[in-house]
């Protein structure tokens, strides 16, 4: 374990399929100024006890990939290149079939809140 006082650090380790690289599980470990940060080994073994508590994944060989946090991209799905080993992002596509989006729950209570309706 290590220790950096000057902020908080974010680690993130991606918990895959091995044979299609299909990621089952995004595991993100905070540590706030001070705490003790976990090695990776600890993390990736949390992260794998997650996945297969959440998903029960125990018939797949999952393997796991340590990524700084900025590979983590917001609006893209993610795939590990089993060949290369490698974090794949891919941008989400909208809806463009001009058909209603169906609102998150968020956007639901927001919207009920705001005493307006969604689409």
């Amino acid at each position: 374990m290590s220790q950096d006082n000057a902020k908080a650090l974010l680690r993130v380790c991606v918990v895959y399929d091995a044979e299609s690289g299909e990621v089952k599980h995004i595991h993100n470990v905070v540590a706030l100024p001070g705490a003790d940060i976990p090695a990776e080994d600890r993390i990736a073994e949390r992260a794998l006890t997650v996945a297969k508590r959440l998903r029960e994944h125990e018939s797949v060989d999952l393997r796991t990939l340590h990524v700084s946090p900025e590979a983590i991209k917001p609006l893209h799905k993610h795939r590990v290149d089993v060949t290369s080993g490698t974090l794949v992002s891919e941008p989400i596509r909208s809806q463009r079939s001009g058909a209603p989006k169906k609102p998150t729950p968020a956007e639901g209570r927001l919207a009920k809140k705001r005493g307006t309706t969604t689409q």
